[in-house]
């Protein structure tokens, strides 16, 4: 789990091939679906934009994932 300077944290599941961002001040979970298989380890959270951007990488495909929320 990640926490970006806005205060939302940020989570990746190994096995559920998605990425979850959680608000703590009204308990909102939104999870991201993602396009293929994945195995994720880690989430780099680069909040000096808005939206922040997200990035993971892809152990099964050998690639990296970027995630920019519209909302």
């Amino acid at each position: 789990m990640v926490a970006d300077r806005h205060g939302e944290v940020w989570e990746v599941n190994e096995a559920s091939d998605r990425l979850g961002r959680l608000d703590p001040k009204t308990g909102e979970w939104v999870n991201y679906p993602l396009p293929r298989y994945s195995n994720f380890r880690r989430a780099f959270v680069d909040d000096r934009t808005s939206p922040v951007k997200v990035w993971v990488g892809n152990n099964h495909a050998a690639m990296v994932m970027k995630l920019e929320p519209l909302d």
